[in-house]
């Protein structure tokens, strides 16, 4: 923390960009789907809040973590010994062996690489998503024999459920899986995301964890990071003044604006500007248009430099004023520059 003193009063600035994790939040979602084993997504930096600060959290409390490539796994290894699943397609398998990863495949030319590697894997199983995964019988029973010599390394299989919002989707995509489990070997793990499939009377072993455990897609959960900044700098508009690039914003009447040092470089994205921000617990609106390294505020003379902006604090609202979900909000703050913190 950097001080100012005035030479009137007292005053201690927060000038510092903080992404601020709340960790009881963090584990109050969790505990949305303590009744089956947790595959914590942490992929993506965590969805944008930490990659490192939320598996010191949850690694002792989750069965495994996700991650979507092989690299981000070797990076979560180095400080983390909880297994981890790398749920994306994976062509570097002896990164993987030396990192004690956990693969999905999707065929028999990575059953044999995953064998070859001694690595563990799950068979994913295509229901609908038509992304990744086995969507015919015959391939199935192919990849399931390769594993005859070592069983072992055969943990199980997933699903990934393309819009858990719709029952009649979900229901169909569960009813072909079903078709699918006739034919697997018994006594091995079934894994099912996304989150909202918590919410369905189905029969499975983990729960893949993503944007639920971020506090969203549940009216239960609340959301567990928050992005707060500071008054920069503070001055006076004149009617007919512009602001910032592109002549977007003429200011109607003169006033007081600020400067907060957050801007699209850091994952405030442009089309944001008209949506508020709080300062001393007031709304105030971003106007113009939103800079690399700053965001113009309108407020009143209550403001001075170094005080408190809360830029972010629900994704959801940003997601709705740019018509996007809330996955890209917080994914976009990865970028943050910032000091993490966890409270």
């Amino acid at each position: 923390m950097l001080c100012q003193q005035s030479k009137k009063i007292n005053i201690v600035y927060i000038v510092k960009n903080l992404k601020i994790i709340n960790s009881k939040r963090l584990l109050d979602n969790l505990a949305l789907f303590s009744h089956k084993k947790v595959c914590a997504m942490v992929k993506a930096d965590a969805y944008g809040h930490g990659m490192r600060q939320i598996a010191e959290i949850l690694q002792d409390k989750v069965f495994c973590f996700g991650v979507a490539k092989v690299e981000e796994g070797a990076v979560l290894r180095s400080f983390c010994k909880t297994p981890i699943v790398v749920v994306g397609k994976t062509f570097d398998f002896d990164c993987a062996r030396k990192n004690n990863l956990i693969v999905v495949i999707e065929s028999e030319a990575e059953a044999k690489m995953a064998i070859k590697f001694g690595l563990s894997v799950f068979v994913k199983i295509d229901c609908g998503m038509n992304r990744l995964g086995v969507n015919s019988a015959k391939t199935l029973k192919k990849i399931v024999a390769k594993f005859d010599c070592c069983k072992k390394l055969l943990l199980g299989f997933s699903v990934h459920f393309s819009n858990t919002a719709s029952t009649e989707s979900t229901q169909k995509q569960y009813q072909k899986f079903l078709r699918f489990k006739k034919l697997l070997p018994k006594g091995k793990l079934i894994s099912f995301g996304g989150s909202g499939v918590v919410d369905y009377d189905f029969e499975f072993d983990i729960i893949r964890v993503g944007l639920g455990l971020y506090g969203y897609q549940s009216e239960m959960a609340k959301p567990v990071m928050k992005i707060v900044s500071f008054v920069e700098k503070v001055f006076v508009a004149r009617k007919g003044d512009w602001l910032g690039y592109g002549n977007k914003f003429q200011v109607p009447k003169t006033g007081k604006f600020v400067l907060v040092p957050v801007g699209y470089a850091d994952g405030l994205l442009r089309g944001l500007s008209g949506q508020s921000v709080q300062i001393n617990g007031k709304d105030c609106e971003i106007v113009g248009n939103v800079c690399m390294d700053v965001c113009f505020v309108q407020v009143d003379n209550s403001v001075s430099v170094g005080d408190r902006v809360v830029v972010m604090q629900d994704a959801t609202a940003f997601a709705n004023q740019l018509g996007t979900i809330e996955y890209e909000i917080l994914t976009n703050f990865s970028k943050f520059r910032g000091e993490v913190v966890v409270e």
